[in-house]
């Protein structure tokens, strides 16, 4: 069968291995939750891991409410995802993979992954899956539990609405898939190897995006030629929404609406930003800049539809199986679900149900004074809902945020914080410290809990952006190999403080010891190697931040300088001469290079110039000099002018002719 135009079918040799992986859940079940269910798997929505709560949440698609909890045990480990099929859900951590059973909403015994990496999760039709791609790895958590491997390592995933997960191997370029209810995947086709592009989905069916060739083989005959400048670095979206491909291009700031029948694009500017692969659900596209939380949705035509801002480093956005479009918080404290229409709702997650949803935590009521909300009666005799804290202060230094407030009077165990509508932090202290990016408005409110439930949230307290020009980038290091040639340095640092401003990039400029200057300009921390003259050291090496306020005005922070010199020794041509007689009017001249530069040299013979070429290189050269009178004592010397413009002389030697 061939699935895509120019993916060569071929014989398979079959290197992959199967493991069938028990199910363990009823004997080691651990109870975490006490409640009622009230969720099913057969629902529409998306899990969040709360890191802070460190509970599980399910958001119900339908309502934007949380409808569920399920307290998960230090035996799970660390957390990554909360992944479900249509009976269960998963508890996914890094190394280890824990049950959620569906009766009970209560999380069960780990069990152990073959491989530990950071997986992939897809939710689709006969799934969910984790895809492990370094290891090569693809394991199915639903019925039939199945671990496969590929046999190398692969590229981003991408499924079909049937339920076929397909991969590509990036060594071999052999494109896999696992079919539903499948142990073994099928290889039947492939790309060229070490090929540049990924894998994705247009009008329901696997394709390949070629990078290279700006061109996309759906399996209908020629690839087609998008007439986008795709090359370098791309982040391709998973699947085609209303007739567009969704890729963003980070280096040049923009979002590419490719037109899989070969129309012309649509080019969004996106500007400057750390960008997540984009998303596309029906007809809205979303994008993602994780560096300041700011989440756009946009129309087939590239008309932007809505603007959300979301924490920094936020998570996604990811597609469930129900085809809604979901960004999760970083630490898990809220989800961003994305309508039909580009518009997105924050659900925030958090509080006390346990199981069923009895009442919506308190704490993510939209931030503003609100009545304390319904709580389970008190534990005790005076025990009390506790009042809003009051005097709440907020400032900010860049994109840091320091909070304070006055306890209320009586029993608080914890208070809760809320930035911009969502739940960020628990803490007990009446101070809390927050980052938030320094070009967005704060709105911080905070309720105070005690075993009595959680109080009304306080008044809204305010800070304003305020940018200054960013530090000076610390640590700068010039890291240089071993050996005189090739000599290169690699400049890297930490960023600095940028004030409240986005970075717009670094620029990097070094300087030879003979003034000779170049530059780079980075959004990373570090450059490649510069390749350099060791004979042109010191080079002087500068590095500093340039950013962007929010009306647009560039700002440059200072320079942070140091140097790289040279090795001694490896800057001055260093030879030896040897001369004997070769008859009664010549003789010839040995010189032996002494493990210096190379340069530019002449063999004087009583001063007189007598030859001209080039010594070192670890070379011997032999010199013949004829035209010389017979049994005359001559002194011959080499002159070598060195890389750094000044000159060195060998030793004078004599010599006679027979």
């Amino acid at each position: 069968m061939r699935v895509i135009a120019l993916l060569r079918p071929h014989t398979v040799t079959l290197f992959v291995t199967f493991a069938a992986v028990a199910v363990v859940v009823a004997a080691a079940t651990v109870a975490t939750g006490t409640g009622p269910p009230s969720v099913t798997f057969q629902e529409p929505g998306h899990w969040v891991y709360n890191r802070v709560e460190r509970a599980a949440f399910h958001i119900d698609a339908g309502t934007r409410r949380v409808d569920a909890r399920v307290d998960v045990p230090s035996s799970a480990g660390d957390p990554l995802m909360v992944l479900q099929d249509r009976r269960q859900g998963f508890v996914v951590a890094r190394d280890a993979v824990s049950p959620i059973a569906r009766a009970a909403l209560t999380v069960g015994a780990p069990q152990r992954a073959a491989r530990d990496e950071v997986p992939v999760g897809i939710e689709v039709v006969g799934g969910p899956y984790l895809v492990r791609p370094q290891a090569g790895a693809i394991e199915r958590l639903g019925e039939p539990r199945t671990a496969v491997e590929v046999g190398g390592p692969v590229g981003a995933p991408v499924r079909t609405a049937d339920g076929t997960v397909w991969v590509h191997r990036t060594d071999t370029g052999e494109v896999c898939a696992l079919r539903t209810g499948a142990v073994t995947p099928d290889c039947a086709t492939r790309t060229a190897p070490g090929a540049a592009g990924a894998l994705t989905v247009v009008a329901g069916r696997p394709a390949w995006l070629d990078t290279t060739a700006g061109t996309l083989a759906t399996g209908d005959g020629a690839p087609v030629t998008l007439g986008a400048d795709l090359t370098g670095t791309v982040l391709v979206g998973d699947t085609d929404g209303a007739g567009r491909l969704p890729v963003v291009v980070p280096d040049r700031g923009t979002l590419v609406l490719a037109d899989p029948a070969g129309g012309a694009p649509t080019v969004v500017d996106l500007g400057p930003g750390r960008y997540a692969a984009p998303a596309a659900a029906g007809a809205v596209v979303a994008v993602l800049d994780q560096d300041s939380g700011r989440l756009r949705t946009f129309g087939r035509d590239g008309a932007l539809l809505g603007t959300a801002e979301l924490a920094p480093g936020a998570v996604g956005p990811v597609r469930g199986e129900d085809g809604r479009l979901y960004v999760d918080d970083p630490q898990g404290t809220a989800t961003t679900v994305v309508d039909p229409d580009g518009s997105a709702t924050t659900v925030a997650t958090g509080g006390t149900m346990s199981g069923t949803v009895a009442r919506p935590a308190p704490a993510l009521a939209a931030a503003g004074p609100a009545a304390a909300p319904a709580t389970d009666a008190p534990d005790g005799p005076g025990v009390a809902v506790p009042e809003a804290p009051t005097d709440v202060a907020v400032k900010r230094r860049g994109d840091v945020l320091t909070m304070a407030w006055r306890a209320p009077a009586g029993a608080v165990d914890h208070y809760t914080v809320v930035l911009n509508r969502v739940v960020v932090t628990t803490t007990t202290a009446t101070s809390a410290t927050l980052q938030s990016p320094a070009d967005r408005p704060v709105r911080v409110a905070v309720s105070a809990t005690n075993a009595a439930g959680t109080g009304p949230l306080s008044a809204v307290a305010t800070a304003s952006a305020a940018v200054a020009r960013p530090g000076a980038p610390v640590g700068l290091t010039l890291a240089a190999p071993d050996g005189p040639r090739p000599y290169a340095f690699t400049p890297s640092w930490k960023p600095p403080d940028l004030g409240g401003g986005a970075l717009v990039r670094y620029e990097v400029r070094w300087t030879s010891a003979r003034g000779v200057t170049a530059s780079r300009t980075t959004t990373g921390t570090s450059l490649p190697a510069v390749v350099g003259d060791p004979c042109a050291a010191p080079y002087t090496v500068s590095v500093r931040a340039v950013t962007r306020a929010p009306g647009g005005r560039l700002l440059t922070g200072p320079l942070t300088t140091s140097a790289v010199t040279a090795r001694p020794g490896t800057c001055a041509v260093r030879m030896t001469l040897d001369a004997e007689p070769s008859g009664d009017d010549a003789i010839t001249v040995t010189a032996n290079d002494g493990g210096g530069a190379t340069g530019p040299c002449a063999l004087s013979v009583d001063d007189e110039i007598r030859w001209s070429g080039t010594c070192g290189d670890r070379a011997r050269i032999r010199i013949a000099v004829g035209g010389l009178d017979p049994e005359t004592t001559y002194t011959v010397v080499l002159t070598a002018r060195n890389p750094d413009g000044t000159t060195t002389r060998t030793d004078r030697v004599s010599v006679t002719t027979d």
